[in-house]
């Protein structure tokens, strides 16, 4: 299970979604900066912060805009279609 965080300078909840996922491997991206703007813009994220849980082939299957939608997600046996 591959890990995106999409995250924003000056977010508290972002750094506290963040120290949740510590001793997980996670991609972090930066929606302040440009190619962070526009990754999120594709993967239609419009907050942060956004955690993405991707496939084996980096498609995105289930997402949390909350910490407890992270820990719920994190720790389900199966994770569900959607994104």
């Amino acid at each position: 299970m591959k890990l995106r965080l999409f995250t924003k300078a000056g977010c508290p909840q972002c750094v506290a979604m963040k120290e949740m996922l510590k001793g997980h491997e996670i991609e972090e991206v930066y929606v302040d900066e440009p190619d962070g703007l526009a990754c999120a813009a594709f993967h239609e994220v419009r907050s942060a912060p956004v955690l993405q849980v991707l496939d084996e082939r980096g498609l995105c299957v289930k997402r949390a805009h909350r910490i407890e939608e992270a820990i719920s997600l994190l720790a389900a046996d199966e994770v569900m279609d959607g994104c």
